[in-house]
């Protein structure tokens, strides 16, 4: 009996919080040379942008207290959400 296969990973997805996803999009595709093929929502408000077999997903918040720039889970509005 072969002994059972170890799980892999192969990859992480960050998502990010934005206030406009349209904008962000647009930044990461034009700045850094990510694509994307559609924004999800109604209203829109998630996308999944990809370059060089990276995935980073952006959601946009109504509120804008969760987009904290260079946050640590001492500084995030709902540490309880990272324990």
């Amino acid at each position: 009996m072969q002994p059972p296969k170890k799980a892999k990973l192969t990859g992480s997805a960050p998502v990010l919080f934005v206030r406009d996803v349209y904008a962000a999009a647009e930044h990461y595709r034009d700045a850094m040379g990510f694509s994307f093929w559609k924004i999800w929502g109604e209203p829109p408000s998630f996308t999944i942008l990809e370059r060089d077999g990276m995935r980073v997903m952006i959601k946009q918040i109504a509120d804008h207290d969760y987009i904290v720039p260079h946050w640590t889970a001492d500084s995030c509005p709902s540490r309880t959400a990272f324990l």
